[in-house]
């Protein structure tokens, strides 16, 4: 592996969110509804605009939690001349995968 790789490996996976919707440090906003949601960096997140942000990022906590907090490791994507599959192979040996739908 080389070093660029390397240095990707070791980088935090993200939140994927809405093309239209950015982050500024821990602030998300929406270009395209103006909805932003400001957590205070305690238990309180402001929310403003029509759409719940933050409701985004607890539901994928919660996922992750659910899936006993997976490491991007445990992940794999197969690509094949007919599919595209996103694998998932958790410690205890459980796999799950899905169409990628490319």
């Amino acid at each position: 592996m080389g070093r660029a790789a390397s240095r990707a490996h070791r980088r935090p996976a993200g939140l994927h969110l809405a093309p239209t919707v950015v982050r500024h440090g821990h602030v998300l906003h929406d270009l395209a509804d103006g909805s932003a949601a400001y957590p205070d960096g305690s238990s309180t997140v402001t929310l403003t605009g029509p759409r719940d942000l933050w409701r985004t990022v607890e539901a994928a906590h919660r996922s992750w939690l659910d899936q006993n907090r997976p490491r991007r490791e445990w992940f794999t994507i197969e690509a094949g001349p007919d599919a595209q599959h996103i694998g998932y192979t958790a410690p205890d040996g459980t796999a799950i995968s899905w169409p990628s739908g490319c």
